[in-house]
Order: structure tokens, then sequence, then C-alpha cells
């Protein structure tokens, strides 16, 4: 009895655990991610020990995976072969920490096509919050880089792959706003490039542009929003 009333505590005893120690709890969790796992993430002879309470209730796919009559609920594993291995990283870490390293050091491309890349994976696995941070984060590069050939190359990594046509809006915002720049200036070479390549980005850059047109003619406030 004395060894039960020692851990009791008053009603007004209890600590907060608010929002931040949420996720303190979870980094701390990430940090230590083998300990008391209980699903195992694979690519290509890479191995993710997750937790089942941590990775299924954000991801109703994974939880469909392993609640079914699929090979994944005996087996604890889970395949992710056809995905991209630094991109199941960044979900991983964003499972745990709500963030994720959008320019890893051991990174095949740059972070605004990276961020691309993760929207794709967050949109597979049905992770709405991934996808907005994936989206903001493209968003600020994309303001930041559009003079560069990275530009162009998320432009075509958009469109000819398709898996992240949420992020057409803001590429399209972004080039019709400094069109003249873009399309009179030697940087721009790689981006009238994929115009030319891509009439489905021509056709909808052209209507992007005649209301940015209008816009500035009638609500010049409104052309930077």
């Amino acid at each position: 009895m004395a060894a039960r009333q020692s851990i009791e505590r008053a009603p007004n005893d209890v600590p907060e655990f608010g929002p931040q120690g949420s996720q303190l709890l979870l980094s701390n969790i990430f940090s230590n991610s083998s300990k008391y796992a209980d699903l195992i993430l694979t690519y290509n002879g890479h191995e993710w020990k997750v937790h089942k309470v941590i990775v299924c209730l954000q991801s109703d796919v994974f939880a469909k995976a392993c609640d079914g009559q699929f090979q994944e609920a005996h087996s604890d594993t889970i395949n992710l072969d056809h995905d991209d291995r630094e991109c199941i990283e960044a979900m991983i870490q964003y499972m745990y920490t709500f963030s994720y390293n959008e320019d890893p050091i051991d990174s095949s491309c740059c972070p605004i096509i990276f961020n691309t890349r993760v929207y794709a994976i967050a949109d597979k696995y049905n992770l709405p919050g991934l996808c907005m941070l994936a989206t903001q984060k493209f968003e600020n590069r994309v303001r930041s880089e559009w003079q560069t050939p990275e530009f162009a190359h998320v432009i075509r990594e958009i469109y000819e792959d398709g898996a992240a046509e949420a992020l057409v809006e803001p590429v399209l915002r972004i080039a019709s706003l400094h069109a003249k720049d873009i399309y009179t200036n030697e940087f721009g070479r790689f981006f009238r490039a994929a115009v030319q390549d891509l009439p489905e980005f021509s056709s909808a850059l052209s209507q992007k542009l005649a209301t940015t047109l209008y816009t500035l003619d009638n609500h010049p406030t409104r052309a930077n929003q």
C-alpha cells in the first residue's frame, strides 16, 4: 500500500502535456526508433523500424496494410521498393517530428525538386499534414529560385511525372509574375525550353498570364497575392 501511495498524485499535481510535450515525446521516440518498434519498412535492403501506433494513425494506407488480410499484416513488414529512399526517410521523420530536412546531405536532387517528391509520397500514403508542409517548403523555394535552372527542371518533373499536380499553381503564379524577366533574360532559356516541350504547361501558363494581366490592370494590389 505504501508503494502505491508513493506514486499517487493529486489531480492538481498532474504535469501539463500540451502540443510541445507531445512533439518532444515523439521526437524522443524517433531518436530511439528501434526500441519497442513493431513494424518494419523496407527499401532495397534498407530497414526502418517504426511503431504502428505512430505510422498507422497518421496514414490510413499503412493502417489498411497492417489491419487487412495482406501479407504485411502477418509479417509486420511493408516493402517500399517502388518509392524513393530519401523521401521515405523524410516521411518517417515527419511522422515523428512533424518536420523534415529538405536538403539531406546525401540527396540526389536539389531541395526544390526534393520537396516535390516528398509531396508525391505524402499524397500516395495520404498524409495531408506532410502534403501541406511540402507545399509550403516548395512555394518558399519557388519564390526564391525562379531565376535558376532548377525552376525549369521542377516544372518538367511535375508535368512529366504527374505525381504532384497540386504544386502546379504556385509555379504558374510565380512564372506569370516574372514572365517578362524569364522570357527576355538568358537565365530563362531552360524555362522557355520547358514551355516549348510541355504543351499542357504552355496552355496553363497562357491562361494564367491572361488572368495576371487582367489583375494588374484592374486590381494592382492583388497581383502578388
